[in-house]
């Protein structure tokens, strides 16, 4: 990653959650959280394959199996 790019991430940033219910008097305080994006998320990944196995068909990727 550039040294650049990972000293921006650094910076810590508002991350808003999600599934919460909409208050405006509280919005900031309860929707919000500060959050680093370059401690929070793996930012290395393009160095390291993603663990896969080799399967007979495709996966059923409908919850219905239909």
């Amino acid at each position: 990653m550039h040294p650049q790019l990972h000293e921006r991430l650094r910076a810590p940033r508002l991350e808003r959650f999600i599934c919460v219910i909409y208050r405006p008097d509280t919005e900031m305080h309860s929707h919000y959280t500060k959050a680093t994006l370059s401690e929070q998320f793996r930012l290395d990944t393009r160095d390291r394959p993603l663990a896969t196995r080799a399967t007979k068909r495709a996966p059923d990727l409908d919850p219905f199996g239909v």
